[in-house]
């Protein structure tokens, strides 16, 4: 396998930086190679918000709390990564609307918190929406939470409502649930899912 320097990692700085000039969103995460160091995505993270562009994060530890010190806009942990990020348990959806206001408070992120085949939490600054999943025959998850950036990601950049967002990202990923492959959904599906995606207010 390629053996990753600091040269190319300087290099994909420089190619960042390049891009941010057109850029209306940034979505970054994943798996790092291992000459990589997690504060790569608090320094990309950062990166994007000194231009004032929206930044959507989806990582797990120790990637997610190193990521975080650069202030995402969103991020996408699972129960099992918020947990591994605050250092308690998350399992009702009590809880996890609990440690999404204390993840909130703490990085400035406002995080959706997926959870698994019980839908959904959208921690917003001053509101909440749980989100509801719709029930279809799963041919393959893979790729799902990837589905739900994309749409997040494409009605942000076109200066939508994080509400419309969180519709068009979960349309899309219930969609994808529908597929074989990682993250591949159909156009069609995704149009018929989105007037069918709730969004709650959720209270404590």
């Amino acid at each position: 396998s390629l053996e990753v320097t600091d040269a190319h990692v300087a290099a994909l700085i420089e190619r960042f930086k390049q891009a941010l000039a057109g850029a209306s969103v940034v979505v970054t995460g994943g798996t790092l190679p291992p000459a990589m160091k997690p504060s790569w995505y608090a320094e990309v993270i950062s990166l994007a918000r000194e231009h004032s562009i929206p930044v959507i994060f989806d990582a797990d530890e120790p990637n997610l709390s190193a990521g975080l010190v650069g202030r995402p806009n969103f991020a996408k942990p699972n129960r099992d990564e918020l947990s591994a990020l605050l250092g308690h348990e998350v399992t009702t959806k009590e809880s996890a609307y609990q440690a999404g206001r204390e993840m909130l408070e703490r990085y400035g992120t406002a995080p959706i918190i997926t959870l698994g085949s019980e839908g959904a939490l959208a921690v917003l600054p001053d509101r909440a929406y749980f989100i509801p999943p719709i029930q279809v025959e799963v041919v393959s998850a893979s790729g799902a939470g990837d589905g739900v950036l994309a749409g997040l990601a494409s009605a942000i950049s076109q200066g939508q409502p994080i509400e419309e967002g969180l519709r068009l990202g979960f349309a899309s990923a219930t969609a994808v649930l529908l597929q074989l492959g990682t993250a591949d959904c159909r156009k069609a599906d995704v149009e018929r899912f989105l007037p069918q995606i709730e969004l709650i207010p959720y209270v404590a």
